[in-house]
């Protein structure tokens, strides 16, 4: 059974079920977070026989009816005649008690093989059930029962304290839009979807509840959703129990709370201490929460049951009251289901622009959402859509950017507010899975662009700019050629279209351009970096990291993320990717790390690019995660998001070839690097994936030596084509395992590390090291590759890179544990097994008689093999044997 986002969870039970040992445990979760559908999973998974009892709430009525249904879930005729034979005369702890210890020795009689009991909505059945079960689940030594309750609480009237507990929490964000996405696989896009997930506070019943209240046209963002959504019952659920805590001072001001997305506080209390009192009081509870001088519910939930829960004219008259009492914002919203001439869709929309950028985009979809329901299509209007969708871009919501963009390209008539959302959905879509949307580029160009043409020219140009970044160079060159054909002279079109030249430049590996670079290295044609716009850095520090000058793309990003005013949080979590990556590719494995892991604690909840898993994949790598870079590698090549992005889909086969080859399974390892290698050689750059050198190594590794050669002959060409420093070092370090001749690689390792310039990658050092050791160790020379092991771990250790420094250690470990002679001389591993045994034991100064004692045979044996290891090693007497192996 797939089940979305409680893997961890599951095989939590699963590994109960497959334990040697009965044990029990308590699944808690609220309302709706998916405890059956877990019990379900389980029992279709177990490798043992499995039991699920969905216990029946009519039945809590009837003493010890549920645990009567618990005897008749263990599938054992005999387990009936104990509940048969049962007579509880009082519920007295102590009368309860021997009662249960009773009943307990004789299911332990039963002799019953290992089974999974899954026992569903423990807390529903009857009080005597519970304190019975409850016990024997704690003492579950000998009955073979593995047993497994949920329950809505943590510990159900206190009878199942001390069991181990498994929580439930709602899903993650992620995860929660994976789910909804496999509830309804006919959405188009994720931007509706986020909101509804967000609004059923990502509990799984509660989405698939509010999915089917939804249109195709409001799932695909052309029509406005109604918010808040209205509830289900498990939004009822989860309110009535929260609802019957509060005093009803609290809850009138939880209704008159509920009727906006945010309240201005002292207009939700009207200056009256009695409300004051009952507003903190809901913010101490959790309900409520504090935003600068507002209030809001903090349980999307709660709110629609309490809105929703109200007749169509309290929630009128309520509009009424509170715009007559408030101003403002707050005015404008409660107004809006007033009369039409109440109404101003333009001014709901400049609300929503103006919270998106205060960071509150949950209440500006509410406000936009109910402006889209309002709105007669006014340019006007439609402009404010899409500053809207440009303002929820910058800010890292890339979803829900989309869905405005959608909805304004569906509404527009305006081929200027059609333009400008093209753009930006080339950007979203590019940035959000590394896609370009051609369709809608080759329809604007046919439609506007002889009466738009410099505006067409800047978005071919951002095309190219995109296609260049995914490594399609020729479609990417096409863009630009069309571009260049009918933008002006000058003007900003000009200065994207040289950004897109020296992108590809970079990229082809070539670095000049139609801008040339001064010579500090920087590009003559910029102005000061501080003043230039960000995509500008962003874009040239890409270039400067492909052309591996990796101090200038370091202190292009470095300026991003220390400009005043702060960059908008897409650029700034674009830029940190970019130094992350730029620290990856500089093979500063260590400084990657922390990049990494300072860009993953900035991430931001509505910014899921494609790349992240990427650099995900790679902190796995960088901290010897070998098992979870693997994972996540699979998992996202398995969705296939990146098939449509050659660039990314080639790094990360290479980043598991790598993997797989540290790991030793170099069959796995070769068919990584083989699809690798089919995106490679669409590219003229070899310095792009740079898989090559593992390639090669793997091909050695495997005895095929014919295409270890081919690989690194054609590798060679298109070095001397497109030389870089990263290239020339590849070929030094691929070199020796491209020779079938041990020897012949030792000497080419030689070679290798004398020709290498100083403040090369230590990384490739490194490698080149790990692979002489190798050698030496197949002519076991051992003391040797000792030695260059140990070279290759300490390069390792300089470089970061843990997993390669791991497997030195291992190698130096093996090494350590050979008998003395195997490591010292290898013209003595020429010997017998006996003569090694004697030889051993006259380097530890043993006499020939106390030799023949401690290998039980004869002295003249032990002079037999003793004149044999001479002759082998070319030693005359005893002294010269022992110094020979010292």
């Amino acid at each position: 059974m797939d089940i979305i986002g409680r893997r961890a969870e599951l095989d939590r039970i699963g590994r109960l079920a497959s334990s040697p040992h009965e044990g029990a445990l308590l699944v808690v979760g609220g309302v709706g977070l998916g405890k059956t559908k877990l019990l379900e999973a389980a029992l279709e998974e177990s490798h043992i026989k499995a039991v699920m009892v969905r216990i029946n709430p009519a039945d809590a009525a009837w003493p010890l009816s549920g645990f009567f249904t618990f005897l008749a879930s263990l599938s054992s005729p005999h387990a009936m005649d104990i509940g048969a034979g049962m007579a509880l005369t009082s519920t007295e702890p102590a009368q309860m008690f021997a009662a249960a210890r009773d009943i307990l020795s004789l299911v332990q009689g039963l002799g019953l093989p290992p089974i999974l009991l899954l026992l569903d909505d423990v807390h529903l059945m009857d009080q005597t059930s519970q304190i019975l079960v409850g016990f024997m689940a704690g003492r579950l030594r000998g009955t073979g029962i593995r047993l497994v309750a949920t329950s809505t609480g943590a510990d159900p009237g206190g009878r199942f304290g001390g069991l181990p507990q498994l929580h439930l929490d709602p899903l993650s964000r992620p995860l929660a839009l994976d789910f909804a996405r496999a509830a309804r696989p006919d959405s188009r896009q994720s931007g509706s979807l986020t909101i509804i997930v967000d609004q059923a506070e990502r509990n799984p019943r509660a989405i698939l509840e509010a999915l089917g209240r939804v249109t195709a046209e409001q799932l695909d963002g052309l029509q406005p959703l109604s918010l808040p959504l209205v509830p289900g019952p498990t939004a009822h659920a989860h309110a009535r129990t929260i609802e019957a805590t509060l005093t009803p001072a609290q809850h009138r001001l939880l209704t008159r709370l509920s009727a906006a997305p945010m309240v201005d506080t002292a207009a939700a209390t009207r200056g009256t201490i009695d409300d004051e009192d009952a507003l903190q009081d809901l913010v101490f509870l959790g309900i409520a929460e504090i935003f600068g001088r507002e209030v809001f519910i903090k349980k999307p939930l709660l709110r629609s049951h309490v809105y929703w829960s109200l007749t169509s004219q309290a929630r009128r008259e309520l509009h009424q009251t509170e715009a007559d009492n408030s101003s403002g914002r707050d005015a404008l919203w409660h107004r809006s289901f007033g009369t039409a001439e109440q109404s101003n869709p333009d001014d709901l929309l400049r609300a929503a622009v103006s919270l998106a950028h205060g960071g509150a985009s949950r209440v500006a979809v509410e406000f936009a959402d109910r402006a889209l329901a309002l709105t007669n299509d006014q340019p006007s209007s439609l402009r404010r859509v899409a500053q809207l969708a440009r303002v929820l871009f910058e800010s890292g919501e890339l979803d829900l950017a989309s869905r405005y963009v959608m909805c304004g390209l569906h509404l527009t008539t305006s081929a200027s507010i059609s333009l400008e959302l093209t753009v930006l959905r080339l950007i979203i879509d590019f940035m959000s899975d590394q896609r370009v949307p051609d369709i809608e580029l080759e329809a604007w160009d046919a439609l506007y662009a002889t009466d738009f043409p410099e505006e067409t020219a800047e978005m071919l140009a951002l095309a190219a700019i995109c296609r260049g970044l995914r490594w399609e160079l020729e479609p990417a060159r096409c863009l630009l050629a069309r571009a260049e054909a009918m933008m002006p002279p000058d003007g900003g079109t000009r200065r994207i279209f040289n950004l897109a030249t020296r992108l590809l430049s970079a990229t082809t590996g070539q670095v000049g351009s139609a801008i040339e670079l001064d010579d500090s290295g920087e590009f003559s044609d910029s102005e000061d970096a501080a003043s230039r716009p960000i995509v500008d850095l962003l874009i040239d520090a890409r270039s400067c990291t492909l052309r591996e000058d990796y101090a200038e793309a370091s202190r292009l990003c470095s300026i991003i993320l220390n400009r005043r005013p702060q960059a908008e949080p897409v650029w700034a979590d674009t830029a940190r990717y970019l130094l992350a990556d730029n620290d990856l590719r500089s093979g500063e494995l260590t400084t990657a790390r922390l990049s990494i892991s300072e860009w993953k604690s900035r991430w931001l909840p509505g910014l899921r690019p494609a790349f992240h898993s990427h650099l995900e994949a790679w902190l796995a790598y960088t901290e010897d995660r070998l098992n979870d870079a693997d994972a996540i590698v699979s998992a996202e090549l398995a969705r296939n998001r990146y098939g449509r992005s050659p660039a990314l889909s080639a790094r990360l086969h290479a980043l598991r070839g790598e993997i797989a080859l540290i790991e030793g399974d170099v069959e796995k390892s070769t068919r990584m690097l083989l699809m690798a290698d089919l995106i490679d050689h669409d590219t003229s750059n070899p310095s792009l994936v740079r898989h090559i050198p593992d390639l090669v190594e793997a091909h050695g590794l495997a005895n095929r030596w014919a295409e270890a050669r081919a690989v690194f002959e054609s590798f060679t060409r298109r070095v001397r084509d497109n030389p870089s420093r990263w290239a020339r070092i590849a070929l030094l370090q691929a070199k020796p395992s491209a020779i079938e001749d041990d020897a012949g690689a030792i000497t080419s390792c030689d070679e290798a590390l004398d020709s290498i310039p100083a403040g090369s990658s230590m990384l490739q050092v490194a490698r080149i090291h790990a692979s002489k050791a190798t050698r030496l160790l197949r002519l076991d020379r051992a003391l040797d590759a000792t030695e260059s092991f140990r070279a290759a771990l300490d390069a390792f250790d300089i470089a970061g890179a843990r997993s390669w420094a791991r497997k030195m250690e291992e190698a130096l470990s093996a090494l350590a544990s050979l008998p003395t002679l195997v490591k010292l001389k290898p013209a003595l591993v020429e010997l017998g097994v006996d003569e090694r045994a004697v030889a051993e034991l006259v380097l530890k100064g043993y006499r020939n008689k106390e030799i023949a004692a401690e290998l039980f045979v004869s002295v003249r044996t032990v002079e037999a093999r003793l004149t044999h290891i001479y002759r082998s090693v070319g030693a005359s007497s005893r002294s010269q044997l022992v110094s020979l192996m010292s």
